[in-house]
């Protein structure tokens, strides 16, 4: 997954885009749920890497292949990876971990969320927003049951 595809994914999920990270404008971004709770991913802009916050299993996703300790954020419960060699499966699957243990105790997800299989499958199906009606239900609903 090249970094393009990286930020697509985010997007098309989660309806999320890094941000420039305060901390360091020039090499970082971040990604956070609001402005107002901390970032849950960093985005070197030098190299393809990731640093992504999991807290309870940050050990053992470090044991994998082309998973490793964080570079831009040095506290335990991060995980870094080299995104460009990952398969993209292991990758959105640690990216989907984050996700969820950044919004554990909320109620609100910015899209609705569906599994798609990692094989390659073909469908004509495509996703379209719901508009609003145009008439109020009094207009249409007979007398009798008003």
């Amino acid at each position: 997954m090249n970094r393009q595809q990286l930020k697509n994914y985010l997007f098309h999920k989660y309806g999320l885009s890094f941000i420039t990270s305060p901390a360091d404008p020039v090499h970082q971004e971040e990604l956070r749920l609001s402005l107002s709770q901390p970032a849950f991913a960093f985005l070197s802009q030098d190299e393809p890497r990731l640093d992504l916050k999991c807290p309870t299993f940050a050990p053992a996703i470090q044991q994998n292949d082309y998973f490793g300790p964080p570079t831009m954020i040095k506290k335990d419960g991060w995980v870094g990876v080299n995104f460009d060699q990952v398969s993209d499966h292991d990758l959105q699957n640690v990216l989907d971990y984050a996700f969820q243990t950044a919004t554990s105790g909320q109620k609100m997800i910015s899209q609705q969320l569906i599994h798609l299989s990692h094989q390659q499958t073909r469908s004509d199906y495509q996703a379209q927003m719901i508009t609003n009606r145009s008439q109020s239900f009094s207009a249409i609903t007979p007398t009798i049951i008003r």
